[in-house]
């Protein structure tokens, strides 16, 4: 609720519940700093929580809006996406024929960044979507990536990514 990336969090459970719920955050991340903790507490006890998550909430509403309505602008037909009521993303799923992951390095190359989407399928698939983040990206430069993007959708589609084949190089004896 403060920022992304914090990982500071306060629950109320049952003592064994707590228990493993601490010692799955020890796996993550050993501990969150004690100077944050403390700067934490004290931004709570004066009861600036509240306000903060109000303003907050608003402000990735703009940015989540802004960059639905250029997906729609932007983007070919066949491309679709989630419209979250919350969080800090959305999921694009792109045309037949077109892995996200393949087609990455040519996005980063025109200045635009995403995760490519089958990190977030059990079952492996999900190759056509990529997760766009929208709470770090400053709300005037959404259209601008959402229209390289949407480019880069339509010259991939004339002239396909190819995926490079993976070599294996071993010593002739």
């Amino acid at each position: 609720m403060l920022f992304p990336g914090l990982r500071l969090g306060w629950l109320v459970a049952p003592a064994p519940l707590a228990e493993r719920l601490r010692a799955a955050k020890q796996l993550a991340d050993l501990h969150t700093s004690a100077l944050l903790q403390a700067a934490v507490h004290r931004f709570c006890e004066r009861r600036l929580l509240d306000r903060h998550v109000a303003r907050i909430a608003g402000e990735y509403r703009r940015r989540r809006d802004a960059l639905v309505s250029a997906l729609k602008r932007r983007m070919p037909e066949d491309v679709t996406w989630t419209e979250p009521e919350g969080g800090f993303s959305l999921l694009v799923t792109l045309p037949a024929g077109l892995d996200a992951t393949a087609l990455l390095p040519r996005a980063v190359e025109r200045g635009v960044a995403y995760t490519p989407g089958a990190a977030f399928w059990v079952n492996g698939s999900g190759e056509r979507t990529l997760r766009l983040s929208f709470s770090s990206v400053p709300g005037g430069k959404i259209d601008e990536g959402v229209r390289r993007l949407g480019d880069l959708v339509r010259a991939t589609r004339k002239r396909p990514v190819t995926q490079p084949v993976e070599r294996i190089v071993a010593p002739l004896v």
